[in-house]
């Protein structure tokens, strides 16, 4: 039986589930979001950090959080579908689809957040083995998309709704099929691999048959 929680904070829900995360200020501007760390960190920012610090590093950058405005949090396991909804679209009636999927995340109680910057946004978090190939995946809905290895920022405070705990979610019928496609060999790259194994075959034919005849 899921325990459901109502405005349990950001970093509890994060530590509950085993989440990585670590303290960062982030600046909205008409361009977008800036992240910065703070100069404690001596680092500049870098998206590979959840992989490239061990445990004790990112634990040791969370001393920081009063510093900070929001902090970062790891999605290369714990995956997040952006609900990114302008406000001035009435999704219900124009994209039917990706409403009655939001709604269904809501009605099943997945664990979600507000956006950041968009009245009608949220982050949901699920899990799942699917095998993402980038780490922003575009699925099939509008304006809904996956974090699946990039950051989520979020303010350090906000709060969220639904289970606590992450379940297990199917990717399968949602994501788009140019976001799964291997890249396709160019036929004259299989042509030039080929061609370098016929030399080097005949290097290694003609190295022995010189080694047998004049040495």
């Amino acid at each position: 039986m899921f325990l459901y929680i109502n405005k349990m904070n950001i970093i509890e829900f994060a530590d509950i589930n085993s989440i990585k995360w670590f303290p960062i200020n982030i600046k909205i501007t008409k361009e977008g979001k800036i992240p910065s760390y703070p100069k404690e960190y001596n680092s500049k920012v870098n998206q590979n950090d959840f992989k490239n610090l061990n445990e004790m590093e990112i634990l040791e950058r969370h001393d920081y959080l009063e510093e900070c405005n929001c902090i970062a949090l790891d999605t290369n396991k714990i995956r997040i579908i952006d609900v990114d909804f302008e406000d001035n679209i009435d999704y219900e009636k124009d994209y039917p689809e990706a409403y009655q999927f939001v709604q269904q995340l809501i009605d099943d109680k997945i664990p979600y957040k507000k956006s950041n910057t968009k009245k009608k946004g949220k982050h949901f978090f699920v899990q799942s083995n699917f095998p993402f190939n980038n780490y922003r995946t575009q699925t099939i809905y509008k304006h809904i998309e996956l974090l699946t290895g990039q950051w989520a920022y979020t303010p350090k405070d906000r709060k969220l709704k639904g289970n606590m705990e992450i379940p297990n979610f199917d990717f399968k019928n949602i994501v788009k099929k140019t976001q799964t496609q291997k890249p396709k060999i160019k036929k004259n790259m299989i042509i030039k691999k080929i061609t370098n194994i016929k030399m080097f075959i005949f290097f290694i034919i003609f190295s022995f048959l010189f080694i047998l005849f004049y040495i």
